[in-house]
């Protein structure tokens, strides 16, 4: 009967390490495009082990996150961390079927339906090719070729040509001005 119940015990302690909770305890590392994490678990600390992330998502998490430590086969030399959230940051009311993206400075996008909405702390930027949408409070730059056209509410700003219903602003020039044959000169 003693047999039994260390048997019982044995295995019920196996069980629970293939799968816990686990709070990050430090800051992670990366290392051959892996994140390595250390995490507490109910079982103690385990050190360097590798934070696995759904596929196209990658995040660094901040120490006090938390997620599950899995150790398939109960090998704790081969554990793993997945699922890591941090709900220091991530308070939002979400409807039925909003996903959001967040960081820990308050920037996040929400997919809500049809709609995508992007709140930023600082600027945020769509690059395609040789072209950049940049905004921030107050501006928006829409740089192409390396001409920058700079929206305020008050203004545009551009090196670039502006050309309005086939007449450039820079070089369009009236003709038969009442004090004279002369044209008027371009803009400056």
């Amino acid at each position: 009967m003693v047999a039994i119940r260390a048997a019982i015990k044995l295995l019920r302690n196996r069980v629970h390490a293939l799968i816990s909770r686990a709070v990050l305890t430090s800051k992670p590392t990366q290392q051959g495009g892996k994140v390595f994490v250390q995490v507490k678990t109910k079982s103690g600390t385990k050190s360097d082990v590798e934070l696995i992330t759904p596929y196209g998502f990658r995040s660094i998490p901040k120490p006090g996150a938390r997620g599950i430590y899995h150790a398939p086969s109960g090998a704790k030399n081969n554990g793993m961390v997945t699922d890591m959230d941090d709900k220091r940051f991530g308070k939002f009311n979400l409807s039925e079927g909003d996903v959001v993206v967040y960081n820990s400075d308050g920037s996040r996008t929400i997919y809500s339906g049809s709609d995508i909405t992007t709140i930023a702390t600082g600027i945020v930027k769509t690059i395609v090719g040789d072209a950049e949408l940049s905004i921030k409070d107050g501006e928006i730059k829409i740089t192409v070729g390396g001409t920058a056209y700079t929206f305020t509410a008050t203004s545009l700003s551009t090196t670039g040509k502006i050309i309005s219903n086939g007449k450039v602003l820079d070089t369009h020039i009236h003709g038969g001005v009442e004090t004279g044959a002369g044209s008027t000169l371009p803009p400056t």
